[in-house]
């Protein structure tokens, strides 16, 4: 015993050093998990401790060296709350545990026998605890047990207990069985000087000192009481040793002292066997009874107590009766509490009885910023977990809050979400509902709307006239003071796209007030000289307006089970008596599946109405919920708290661009979270694009670095990016995550185009213009020569400094019409390019016809990609018309009979042309004749005029037919273009004229001169034999003029006369005939004169051109009657 001393005296230094050169900075008094299985972890835990620490064993612990609990230092051990063991090593034989001079040992079990502490019935010559001047404290679930000490020498005892050196034991509780040693004191050995054991509970038992091996008789087996022993209670029992009457306790010289609380007996009955009766098998929630049958029937006590082996399945009461937790396999255990060690298990398997089905009633529909309540009905009604877990497949769609079976789902944003409720016993059955979230877009006519809301513009267009749209553009005209007349508290500013034109529609406004909206639309009329000039815009919309405003926001407290609204609306919040809320909400959900609903008409009716639920339904877990509808119509979102809730903190903030165009706008986000208790915020923003999380900040405005983020994505910043923001007020609570979306786009603005078609002739041409036998007469606007160069003149600009060119698409549409103006419904001919120009030529030398011309240019940008993307291309269109004024086509001629023309001889005029002329003359001789159109062919027209050649032409010679072919195609009204053709023709200018009778012998009654026109009406009455004298003028000049006597009409001439011209002077001479004829000519008879000239081979027939037979005279009489024979007077 001295060596040992020596070795514990050295560890007690080295500690003691350790101890002290360690910072003091550890509170006495704390718990430590020791996780060590050896004695030397566990000694080094001991040395470390402070004071009063208190060590608890996760493992059990194998003893292979003294365990010292060293002086001036209090420790407690205990197991963690399952059965904890320190054992002595098979090689061990030495102290398990000594408490050194003036330490102190408490030993507890959370448990019945959780703290074992054996000598595993290893031989040895110490102690199990070894109290050499400290104090050791038992207290119930400790167990010393199996100690088996050999004998040492006469005055020695290795008892299991050994208190000496002024040390003490007091003993609360816990056991000491089933020791032997040689002597006495197997169980609890007092040895000297000052030694004190006190016992006020707990049980000795069953402990042996056999006889020593001098031969000397044992005796106090329990206790061997050599110095103060008091025995206030507990029970030493059923002890052994040689010396009757002194077995079991033995008090030395007076040293013990038994009070009458105690039991002290050697033949006590104790327990040596239980039996376990009772059912195998329990259901989850229910119970059964378990019975233990005891022996001896002796047994003084026969009490048990009853432990399961895992009260997570079961659990059992002190009655035996074992309640079914969860599904699985338990061991229920009986113990003696006689301290015998005795007990008895029982296997029990605890069923479940599960859900088999969940089925969800409730609407299916709800309204973005409403809620809907779902109720879950479960079968079957006796299932042993009937609790639920809800869930939602999409929150940034619908959130939830539970209660029990009922769950309240939240429309957040416009789609379509799944709630699922799932059965929490293990079953893995389900139910599913799916629901629409709506009005997340106003679409329609809206007239009032959130700074949340998105809208739709709905726009049209229409042209009679067909000409493509141009350009539309927007204005917005904002009012941030006044909502429909109405003065907002609170204003926001202005937003700064207002009062311009634009082509961007915006789809969300960021900041309240009234907004008055304009659209324009400008088409792309061809003849328009610079339609890039809202001047020519056509049709402008009616104007719409809108008010923008703020959700009103539901607010309310909970003390006790009074509640107190303070809801209120931004924009009413001082001016208006209710503080802007004209309707309240009150819903009432609690775990018992009530549900309330109520639609106040003033705050006060809403909180009695609440007030009146909290009261009627105590003890509960409930949620209450509240929603306000502002003056504007608009419904809050909800206000959800619950049973024993700080009040939750609202997230919220609003864009102030959606769509936000990247590298024209940047973003701002502004804040309007609040805390219903007005606590101190703070932030924690996320930012996300596609799945993948760009940004987390914890400041309260983050706009600046979001931009920043959005530009690092170059060139990859198009897109949806979500916004969550979650708040956490002072007081640790959390709101909802508050998810929305803003797009950033790149706007590419149309590019700037026009063009002219214009001449390309130099010098440029004026009108008229004559080429060749063309004359192009008269060139309208917006028109071209066939044959005439033209070119394209193309002026292009892009406000996108940042697109890499062009593409030209041109389209050139023919109508086969004569006026530009005709051009309607299909083109005859299409034409394309792709080309910066289409041409530089002449449209005849490009082959392609006269005609109405269409022509429209498609001018496409084309912006880098990325950022953008092939759709980002914009396309300005210009369509223009023009007319190109076909040539003409013309050959001219004439047809004669004979084959010579002579003045006054018919001819036919004849022409050919192309089918575009439109008209036809000929001059000649001073007179322009009119052709007719008599026919026509698949590429030609034919023209012809009978005229006869005009005694003006008083000179034989060759003359011209002068053909012009015209047409007034392009033109208004105006002739365009001629074309001519010059005809030869040769005419001989000889011609009678003017014939009459001027004289006859002897007629004085007949008034002369009778013309050919008075002869056609009635012939002159002659009296045969006398003169007559006639005369007739001539043109040309004819060598002769003849005149032939026909007497009788018969055809025969009979009487040729070569007249003498009489006269001459200017174009006309004057020729005389005379003749006579036989005085005996019969009465009646008609006498013709026949009339002609010559002049060279020409002869000119002058009866033949007038058409006139020459009859002139007829016969009434004789000269001879007269009495008269010379004939000449």
């Amino acid at each position: 015993m001295k060596n040992l001393k020596r070795y514990i005296s050295v560890i007690l230094v080295f500690a003691t050093i350790f101890i002290y050169i360690l910072p003091y900075n550890k509170v006495y008094g704390s718990t430590v998990n020791f996780t060590g299985r050896t004695s030397a972890q566990l000694q080094t835990a001991i040395n470390n401790a402070h004071n009063k620490d208190t060590i608890v064993l996760q493992n059990n612990i194998t003893v292979t060296s003294q365990i010292t609990i060293p002086e001036n230092k209090s420790i407690t051990i205990k197991d963690n709350g399952t059965v904890k063991t320190i054992g002595r090593a098979s090689n061990y034989k030495g102290v398990i545990i000594e408490v050194q001079n003036n330490a102190e040992l408490t030993l507890k079990g959370s448990g019945k026998e959780s703290l074992i502490i054996t000598g595993n019935k290893i031989s040895a010559a110490e102690h199990i605890i070894y109290v050499e001047g400290g104090k050791l404290n038992l207290y119930d679930g400790v167990v010393f047990e199996n100690h088996e000490g050999i004998p040492v020498d006469y005055t020695s005892s290795t008892s299991a207990v050994c208190i000496s050196w002024d040390g003490t034991f007091t003993m609360y509780g816990g056991i000491i069985r089933n020791n032997t040693n040689y002597r006495f004191g197997a169980g609890v050995y007092v040895a000297d000087s000052n030694s004190t054991f006190k016992m006020y509970g707990g049980i000795i038992v069953n402990n042996t000192s056999l006889t020593g091996t001098g031969g000397d008789n044992s005796s106090g087996g329990g206790v061997y009481a050599n110095r103060y022993t008091y025995i206030y209670g507990g029970k030493i029992i059923n002890n052994k040793a040689d010396e009757k009457g002194k077995q079991g306790y033995y008090g030395y010289d007076g040293f013990g002292h038994i009070y009458s609380d105690a039991i002290v007996s050697d033949y006590y009955g104790i327990i040596t066997s239980i039996v376990i009766s009772g059912p195998s098998t329990v259901n989850v929630g229910s119970t059964i009874a378990l019975n233990v049958s005891v022996k001896p029937s002796n047994a003084v006590d026969k009490s048990v107590s009853w432990y399961s082996s895992n009260n997570n399945v079961a659990t059992v009461d002190q009655n035996g009766n074992v309640k079914g937790i969860k599904k699985g396999t338990v061991t229920i255990t009986a113990l003696a509490n006689d301290g015998s060690g005795v007990k008895a298990s029982k296997t029990i398997e605890v069923k479940s009885v599960l859900v088999s089905r969940i089925t969800i009633s409730g609407s299916n529909i709800v309204n973005k910023g409403d809620i809907i309540v779902l109720k879950a009905a479960i079968t079957p009604s006796n299932a042993n977990n009937k609790n639920i877990t809800w869930s939602s497949s999409n929150n940034s769609i619908a959130a939830i809050d539970s209660v029990g079976t009922s769950v309240i789902v939240r429309g957040i944003k416009k789609g379509t979400v799944t709630i699922t409720a799932l059965a929490k016993d293990g079953s893995g059955v389900k139910a599913s509902k799916t629901i629409e979230v709506k009005s997340d877009t106003i679409i329609g006519e809206a007239k009032y709307i959130t700074v949340d809301d998105l809208i739709n513009f709905e726009t049209g267009y229409a042209d009679s006239e067909n000409d493509p749209k141009f350009k539309e553009e927007y204005k917005y005209t904002h009012n941030p003071n006044s909502l429909n007349g109405v003065t907002l508290d609170n204003p926001m500013g202005y937003v700064d796209f207002r009062d311009k034109w634009q082509d961007i529609a915006y789809n969300q406004f960021s900041k309240v007030g009234t907004y008055t909206i304009q659209y324009r639309v400008q088409d792309n009329p061809p003849t328009a000289a610079a339609n890039s000039s809202f001047a020519n815009y056509r049709y402008y919309s009616a104007e719409s307006t809108i008010y923008v405003h703020r959700r009103p926001i539901a607010l309310y407290s909970i003390a006790g089970t009074t509640v107190t609204d303070s809801s209120f609306d931004l924009d009413h919040s001082i001016s208006h008596s209710t503080k802007g809320i004209a309707k309240w909400e009150w819903q009432y959900i609690n775990s018992n599946g009530i549900v309330e609903k109520y639609g106040a008409s003033s705050k006060a009716d809403g909180v009695n109405r609440a007030n009146s639920w909290l009261n009627a339904y105590k003890g509960v877990q409930y949620k209450l919920i509240l929603r306000v509808q502002d003056i504007e119509g608009e419904w809050s979102e909800p206000c959800i708290k619950e049973s024993g809730e700080i009040s939750r903190p609202v997230a919220d903030f609003i864009f102030d661009k959606n769509p936000m165009i990247y590298k024209t706008d940047t973003q701002r986000i502004t804040d309007m979270s609040f805390d219903t208790n007005g606590l101190a915020l703070s932030y924690n923003w996320t930012v996300t694009k596609g799945g993948q999380t760009l940004l987390k900040n914890t400041a309260k405005d983050i706009s600046s670095s979001l931009n920043q983020t959005i530009n690092n994505l170059y060139p990859n910043v198009v897109g949806i990016y979500d916004i969550s923001l979650k708040v956490t007020n002072s007081a640790g609570v959390q709101s909802d995550t508050v998810t929305k979306a803003f797009e950033v786009i790149v706007h590419n603005q149309a590019p700037l185009v026009n063009f002219d078609l214009v001449s390309n002739e130099s010098p440029l041409w004026n009108f008229p213009k004559t080429i060749g036998l063309h004359t192009l007469k008269y060139r309208p606007t917006n028109s071209f020569f066939l044959e005439e160069k033209t070119k394209f003149y193309v002026t292009v600009s892009d406000p996108n400094p940042e697109n890499t060119g062009f593409r030209y698409d041109w389209k050139l549409e023919r109508f086969d019409v004569k006026n530009i103006k005709d051009i309607s419904g299909s083109a005859d001919n299409t034409y394309s390019s792709k080309t910066q120009y289409p041409f530089t030529n002449s449209f005849k030398g490009q082959g392609m016809p006269w005609g109405a011309y269409r022509i429209t240019l498609n001018l496409t940008d084309k912006p880098p990609v990325p950022p953008y993307v092939s759709g980002d291309a914009k396309t300005a269109t210009v369509t223009k018309n023009y007319y190109i004024i076909p040539e003409l086509t013309l050959t001219g001629g004439f047809e004669s009979s004979n084959s010579e023309v002579v003045v006054g001889d018919t001819i036919t005029l004849k022409a050919k042309t192309n089918k575009e002329t439109e008209n036809v003359i000929c001059s000649f001789a001073n007179t322009n004749y009119v052709l007719s159109k008599t026919n026509e062919d698949g590429n030609f027209a034919y023209w012809d005029k009978d005229i006869t050649i005009p005694d003006s032409i008083t000179e034989s010679g060759t003359y011209q037919l002068q053909f012009i072919g015209s047409t007034k195609y392009g033109g208004n009204g105006s002739v365009t273009r001629e074309v001519r053709d010059n005809v030869p023709i040769d005419i001989i200018a000889l011609k009678l004229i003017n014939f009459r009778i001027t004289s006859i012998v002897n007629h004085p009654h007949i008034p002369f001169p009778q013309t050919m026109e008075m002869l056609k009406m009635e012939l002159v009455p002659y009296k045969a034999g006398y003169y007559v004298t006639f005369k007739i003028d001539s043109k040309g000049k004819p060598d002769q003029v003849y005149g032939r006597v026909d007497i009788g009409n018969n055809g025969s001439i009979n009487q040729v006369i070569n007249l003498t011209k009489v006269a001459s002077g200017g174009e006309t001479e004057t020729w005389q005939g005379r003749f006579y004829t036989s005085a005996y000519l019969t009465p009646g008879t008609v006498i013709s004169i026949k009339l002609d000239c010559t002049k060279g081979s020409v002869t000119y027939n002058y009866n033949v051109k007038e058409n006139w037979d020459g009859r002139s005279l007829i016969t009434e009489g004789s000269a001879l009657q007269d009495g008269r024979i010379n004939l000449t007077n």
